[in-house]
């Protein structure tokens, strides 16, 4: 699980896609899906894996 400090909110927190922004920065793929949870001002992405 990683947790990504926002400097300002994220309409599209949401979504069950990643945003490109944070991709490179939690080594996922675009597209990849995930859970997200708001705490605070951070989002927790927690990646869902199909298999």
């Amino acid at each position: 699980m990683k947790t990504v400090i926002l400097s300002k909110p994220f309409n599209g927190a949401h979504k069950t896609t990643m945003p490109r922004a944070f991709v490179k920065e939690l080594g996922m793929q675009p597209g990849d899906k995930m859970s997200v949870e708001l705490k605070g001002n951070s989002v927790v992405f927690t990646p869902i894996t199909e298999g």
